[in-house]
């Protein structure tokens, strides 16, 4: 009985989750998204942000990942 109380804790947990942050979005007015896309608030969306993504490239990974192979076998 103690895993099922568990589990269904988690899940109701999890609902209230989802059902908080759909209330918050839905509450938050146009005015603001817009003001905030416009001053770059969501990590690059906005039309004039020209940012590039950061990290290694996709080859350089997988070299290094061959490079450890060989050293580990």
């Amino acid at each position: 009985m103690g895993i099922a109380l568990w589990i269904a804790g988690t899940i109701a947990l999890m609902a209230a989750g989802a059902g908080v942050t759909f209330v918050l979005a839905s509450l938050i007015p146009q005015d603001v998204l817009q003001h905030a896309q416009a001053n770059g608030r969501f990590a690059g969306l906005s039309a004039d942000s020209h940012d590039e993504i950061t990290g290694k490239p996709v080859k350089a990974a997988a070299s290094r990942l061959a490079h450890l192979r060989s050293q580990a076998g």
